[in-house]
């Protein structure tokens, strides 16, 4: 084969691979969490493993200096799952800047009770918790009929 064809033929093999899926995506989170009663770390432990079978990547931190425009920049996604109540105007800035532009939020659970000092972040989750259920009513027997 000649050297062009052979050149081209590698050109192409290698377009088709990268086409085919043997190159899995990648897709970088940042996983905000916090050492409280809900246990975020431990949840990652559970689920780290099978994220990155699927190729989603998670980097866990608990400290709210890695809100940083800078920093945000380097993830698909910004996973909060945490009860920490206060966020610096700074921080908040960073955060609603990186949505604007197309960054990924998911605010789990306790998220919608955390940054409470911010208008922005309750609105830009939805709502905010407003209270745990004290006491539920037990059942002491079902049935079906």
């Amino acid at each position: 084969m000649a050297p062009l064809a052979r050149l081209l033929f590698l050109a192409l093999a290698i377009v088709v691979a990268s086409q085919s899926g043997l190159a899995a995506p990648v897709l970088k989170v940042l996983f905000l969490g916090d050492n409280g009663h809900h246990q975020p770390a431990a949840r990652l432990r559970q689920l780290g493993p099978v994220l990155m079978d699927r190729g989603v990547q998670v980097v866990y931190t608990e400290d709210l200096a890695a809100l940083t425009e800078e920093n945000l920049r380097r993830y698909d996604a910004l996973l909060i799952y945490a009860n920490i109540d206060q966020i610096s105007p700074e921080q908040e800035k960073a955060v609603l800047g990186y949505v604007r532009q197309g960054g990924g939020l998911a605010a789990l659970h306790c998220a919608s009770y955390c940054l409470r000092n911010s208008d922005a972040y309750i609105a830009l989750v939805g709502a905010q918790f407003k209270e745990p259920v004290r006491s539920a009513p037990a059942c002491s027997s079902l049935s079906i009929p």
